[in-house]
């Protein structure tokens, strides 16, 4: 049964080229996060492909702008996982350029208004 499924999962990918579209969709990604390094609240911006992380400048305790601040951008509209005070970006591979639009418009506005 679990064979069956990865097999279908693995037809999927193959008929909608998924890897294809993840990789041209990586080519617009990386290059969005550049801007927000000039950001106060950033420390590190790090990546590869359609994976990154931003990495925030630590707060009062460990961890703890990373959690309020994966609440304040989930009631904004977007869900990214923070770890520790790392914001984990991944979009999904059937992202398009819109979607990617509006995850880099609430993520740089709500960093860019960030108060403690």
């Amino acid at each position: 049964m679990f064979c069956a499924a990865a097999l279908a999962s693995l037809q999927i990918y193959e008929q909608e080229q998924l890897f294809r579209r993840g990789e041209a969709l990586s080519l617009d990604f990386l290059p969005r996060l550049k801007p927000f390094a000039e950001l106060p609240l950033v420390a590190d911006i790090r990546g590869l492909g359609l994976l990154a992380a931003i990495e925030l400048k630590p707060g009062a305790k460990p961890g703890q702008r990373g959690y309020r601040l994966q609440n304040r951008l989930f009631d904004a509209g977007l869900h990214l996982k923070a770890t520790g005070d790392a914001l984990i970006l991944a979009p999904a591979l059937i992202s398009e350029a819109a979607h990617l639009d509006e995850l880099f418009d609430i993520l740089y506005r709500e960093l860019s208004n960030w108060q403690d």
